[in-house]
């Protein structure tokens, strides 16, 4: 016997497709076309730096809706970004469900730095893009600290995801230390940005066609700044402080996302 067709489900996967050729295509066109000519009449490379950041950001608004227009995502919920729109030169940090994280969140952000694999900025065409936005290098921890410093003290932000790759489908993979020690050497405020997609999709190691049965739910919630607990402070010396910040973010994301669970459940008690 035949199985039956599921039209919405493979007008999902084509439409998956779609995206995935069309980010790998506009970046292309954005880095042999569009940089050229940014870098060419920017006098200065922090005006440079400037436009290339607001370009990035514009074309990832436009491609979150995109993919809504061609639903793989039906509903793109931003909760919480008013109430932090006043904080200065913060650090964002983020968990990671999915791999349209990075484009989702920065879509909705002013201009910002983000932390990056050293891979991704050497990537051959990408990575002209990405070193023209000033985004910062993980690899090396004294360097990395300097231009987080940097980046901070010209009025930018950071953004940051902790888990250094996709989170694992309702989990959450232990954080690095590299936001803590940035944290506590900056001084800066830091922002929990929680990311959520209902159902799991894009997930590490999962193929871009083996789409959900349903559309998309993609949610990000920004949070009121955290404050640092005086049990981190109290410790002594910079490596102990470090490692209890650590598990103090990676508490409080694991702790957001069962309360999101929670609610979830709650609301929709026939999904049990």
């Amino acid at each position: 016997m035949l199985k039956k067709l599921d039209l919405g489900m493979e007008w999902r996967r084509l439409a998956t497709g779609l995206c995935f050729l069309t980010f790998i295509g506009g970046g292309f066109i954005l880095t042999i076309a569009i940089l050229p000519i940014i870098l060419l009449f920017s006098s200065q490379s922090g005006n440079a730096e400037l436009r290339v950041l607001r370009l990035i950001r514009l074309c990832f608004k436009l491609f979150m809706q995109y993919i809504k227009v061609l639903k793989p995502i039906e509903v793109f919920n931003i909760k919480g970004l008013e109430g932090v729109r006043c904080v200065d030169s913060c650090i964002f940090i983020a968990n990671h469900p999915t791999l349209i994280d990075v484009v989702a969140v920065i879509s909705c952000l002013p201009p910002c730095h983000c932390i990056v694999k050293k891979s991704l900025l050497e990537h051959f065409y990408l990575g002209h893009m990405m070193r023209a936005a000033g985004y910062i290098a993980n690899d090396h921890a004294t360097q990395l600290i300097q231009d987080c410093q940097k980046s901070l003290q010209s009025g930018r932000s950071l953004l940051i995801f902790p888990e250094g790759t996709r989170s694992p489908a309702y989990g959450l993979n232990p954080f690095s230390r590299g936001a803590a020690q940035i944290a506590l050497r900056t001084g800066a405020p830091v922002v929990p940005v929680v990311v959520t997609c209902e159902p799991p999709t894009l997930l590490k190691d999962e193929p871009w066609y083996a789409v959900p049965p349903h559309p998309m739910t993609f949610t990000i919630r920004f949070l009121p700044p955290l404050t640092i607990p005086k049990a981190v402070t109290d410790k002594v010396g910079m490596p102990l402080q470090v490692r209890a910040l650590t598990q103090y973010f990676e508490d409080f994301f694991r702790h957001q996302l069962r309360n999101i669970a929670d609610e979830s459940t709650v609301s929709h008690p026939s999904s049990l």
